[in-house]
Protein backbone atom coordinates (compact mmCIF):
# COMPACT_ATOMS: atom_id res chain seq x y z
CA UNK A 1 0.00 0.00 0.00
CA UNK A 2 2.72 2.28 0.55
CA UNK A 3 4.30 1.87 -2.83
CA UNK A 4 0.72 3.12 -4.63
CA UNK A 5 0.27 6.07 -2.08
CA UNK A 6 3.95 7.35 -2.94
CA UNK A 7 3.47 6.84 -6.55
CA UNK A 8 5.28 3.74 -7.18
CA UNK A 9 2.44 2.28 -9.34
CA UNK A 10 4.52 -0.62 -10.76
CA UNK A 11 5.82 -1.74 -7.61
CA UNK A 12 2.28 -1.57 -6.30
CA UNK A 13 0.78 -3.64 -9.11
CA UNK A 14 3.45 -6.31 -8.54
CA UNK A 15 3.14 -6.30 -4.83
CA UNK A 16 -1.43 -6.59 -5.00
CA UNK A 17 -0.66 -8.93 -7.88
CA UNK A 18 1.53 -10.94 -5.18
CA UNK A 19 -0.84 -10.56 -2.42
CA UNK A 20 -3.68 -12.19 -5.10
CA UNK A 21 -1.65 -15.00 -6.46
CA UNK A 22 -1.15 -16.08 -3.24
CA UNK A 23 -4.77 -15.70 -1.55
CA UNK A 24 -7.49 -14.55 -4.66
CA UNK A 25 -10.16 -14.37 -2.09
CA UNK A 26 -8.03 -11.11 -0.46
CA UNK A 27 -10.15 -8.92 -0.99
CA UNK A 28 -8.43 -5.83 0.13
CA UNK A 29 -5.40 -6.21 -2.18
CA UNK A 30 -7.95 -7.22 -4.83
CA UNK A 31 -9.46 -3.55 -3.97
CA UNK A 32 -6.01 -1.72 -3.55
CA UNK A 33 -5.09 -3.06 -6.90
CA UNK A 34 -8.33 -1.89 -8.55
CA UNK A 35 -7.48 1.27 -7.38
CA UNK A 36 -4.70 1.58 -8.66
CA UNK A 37 -5.63 0.49 -12.31
CA UNK A 38 -8.47 3.37 -12.03
CA UNK A 39 -5.86 5.74 -10.79
CA UNK A 40 -3.93 4.85 -13.89
CA UNK A 41 -7.01 5.05 -15.90
CA UNK A 42 -7.32 1.20 -16.79
CA UNK A 43 -11.03 1.41 -16.52
CA UNK A 44 -11.44 -2.80 -17.25
CA UNK A 45 -9.73 -3.62 -15.28
CA UNK A 46 -10.01 -1.83 -12.04
CA UNK A 47 -13.65 -2.47 -12.44
CA UNK A 48 -12.96 -6.24 -12.96
CA UNK A 49 -10.84 -6.12 -9.58
CA UNK A 50 -12.59 -4.01 -8.23
CA UNK A 51 -16.01 -6.07 -8.19
CA UNK A 52 -14.09 -9.16 -7.12
CA UNK A 53 -13.70 -7.58 -4.26
CA UNK A 54 -17.31 -6.80 -3.44
CA UNK A 55 -18.34 -10.03 -4.69
CA UNK A 56 -16.08 -10.97 -1.52
CA UNK A 57 -16.98 -8.29 0.62
CA UNK A 58 -20.49 -6.90 -0.20
CA UNK A 59 -20.95 -4.55 2.88
CA UNK A 60 -17.31 -2.85 2.83
CA UNK A 61 -18.05 0.90 2.43
CA UNK A 62 -14.45 1.51 0.93
CA UNK A 63 -15.26 -1.01 -2.07
CA UNK A 64 -18.66 0.97 -2.97
CA UNK A 65 -16.85 4.05 -2.67
CA UNK A 66 -14.29 2.81 -5.16
CA UNK A 67 -16.76 1.35 -7.44
CA UNK A 68 -18.27 4.83 -7.39
CA UNK A 69 -15.33 7.06 -8.27
CA UNK A 70 -14.26 4.72 -10.82
CA UNK A 71 -17.72 5.43 -12.54
CA UNK A 72 -17.89 8.72 -12.20
CA UNK A 73 -14.33 9.07 -13.91
CA UNK A 74 -16.04 7.63 -16.79
CA UNK A 75 -18.53 9.57 -16.68
CA UNK A 76 -21.62 6.84 -15.53
CA UNK A 77 -23.01 9.14 -13.24
CA UNK A 78 -26.14 7.05 -12.43
CA UNK A 79 -23.22 3.90 -11.79
CA UNK A 80 -21.44 6.24 -9.35
CA UNK A 81 -24.04 7.71 -7.15
CA UNK A 82 -25.53 3.98 -6.83
CA UNK A 83 -22.33 2.85 -5.56
CA UNK A 84 -21.33 6.35 -3.41
CA UNK A 85 -25.08 6.15 -1.98
CA UNK A 86 -24.68 2.29 -1.36
CA UNK A 87 -21.08 3.28 0.62
CA UNK A 88 -23.01 5.83 2.61
CA UNK A 89 -25.96 3.18 3.39
CA UNK A 90 -23.13 1.10 5.30
CA UNK A 91 -21.18 4.14 6.73
CA UNK A 92 -23.60 7.16 7.10
CA UNK A 93 -20.76 9.36 8.17
CA UNK A 94 -17.99 8.47 5.21
CA UNK A 95 -16.74 12.43 4.67
CA UNK A 96 -15.10 11.47 1.33
CA UNK A 97 -18.60 9.43 0.09
CA UNK A 98 -20.41 12.39 1.31
CA UNK A 99 -18.69 14.81 -1.10
CA UNK A 100 -18.28 12.98 -3.79
CA UNK A 101 -21.28 12.33 -4.18
CA UNK A 102 -22.21 16.13 -3.32
CA UNK A 103 -19.53 17.27 -6.33
CA UNK A 104 -21.80 14.41 -8.40
CA UNK A 105 -25.13 16.10 -8.14
CA UNK A 106 -23.40 19.40 -9.01
CA UNK A 107 -22.57 17.76 -12.11
CA UNK A 108 -26.39 16.56 -12.44
CA UNK A 109 -27.24 19.93 -11.14
CA UNK A 110 -29.21 18.82 -8.43
CA UNK A 111 -28.19 21.18 -6.26
CA UNK A 112 -30.48 21.22 -3.34
CA UNK A 113 -28.94 17.92 -3.08
CA UNK A 114 -25.26 18.72 -3.54
CA UNK A 115 -25.58 21.59 -0.20
CA UNK A 116 -27.44 18.62 1.60
CA UNK A 117 -24.49 16.36 0.99
CA UNK A 118 -21.51 18.91 1.58
CA UNK A 119 -23.45 20.40 4.85
CA UNK A 120 -23.31 16.76 5.93
CA UNK A 121 -19.95 16.12 5.29
CA UNK A 122 -19.05 19.36 7.03
CA UNK A 123 -21.06 17.95 10.36
CA UNK A 124 -19.98 14.81 10.16
CA UNK A 125 -16.68 15.76 9.55
CA UNK A 126 -15.36 20.11 10.47
CA UNK A 127 -12.24 19.27 9.04
CA UNK A 128 -12.84 18.43 5.31
CA UNK A 129 -11.91 21.49 3.74
CA UNK A 130 -13.02 20.49 0.33
CA UNK A 131 -16.47 20.44 1.19
CA UNK A 132 -16.34 24.32 2.50
CA UNK A 133 -14.41 24.91 -0.56
CA UNK A 134 -17.25 23.10 -2.93
CA UNK A 135 -19.99 25.80 -0.69
CA UNK A 136 -17.32 28.33 -1.49
CA UNK A 137 -18.97 31.58 -3.05
CA UNK A 138 -17.77 31.62 -7.07
CA UNK A 139 -16.91 27.73 -6.78
CA UNK A 140 -20.44 26.16 -7.37
CA UNK A 141 -23.70 27.16 -9.25
CA UNK A 142 -26.58 27.43 -6.84
CA UNK A 143 -27.95 29.64 -3.78
CA UNK A 144 -25.60 28.42 -1.47
CA UNK A 145 -22.92 30.00 -2.86
CA UNK A 146 -24.12 32.95 -0.32
CA UNK A 147 -24.29 30.40 2.60
CA UNK A 148 -22.93 31.94 6.02
CA UNK A 149 -21.35 29.01 6.93
CA UNK A 150 -19.15 28.80 3.56
CA UNK A 151 -18.15 32.64 3.35
CA UNK A 152 -17.51 32.53 7.34
CA UNK A 153 -15.27 29.57 7.20
CA UNK A 154 -13.17 30.62 4.13
CA UNK A 155 -12.80 34.41 5.77
CA UNK A 156 -11.48 32.66 8.89
CA UNK A 157 -9.16 30.08 7.10
CA UNK A 158 -8.28 30.92 3.62
CA UNK A 159 -5.22 33.20 3.17
CA UNK A 160 -4.78 34.84 -0.50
Amino acid sequence: MVAAQEGQTDEAIRNFKQSVLLRPTYAIALANLGNVYRRQGTFEEAERLLRRALEITPDDPEVNYSLGMLYARQEKLEQAAQYLESALSLRPDYPDALNNLGVLFVRERRNSDAEKQFKTCIRVAPNFDQAYLNLAPGKCCWRCCNSNLSTRWLSKNWKC
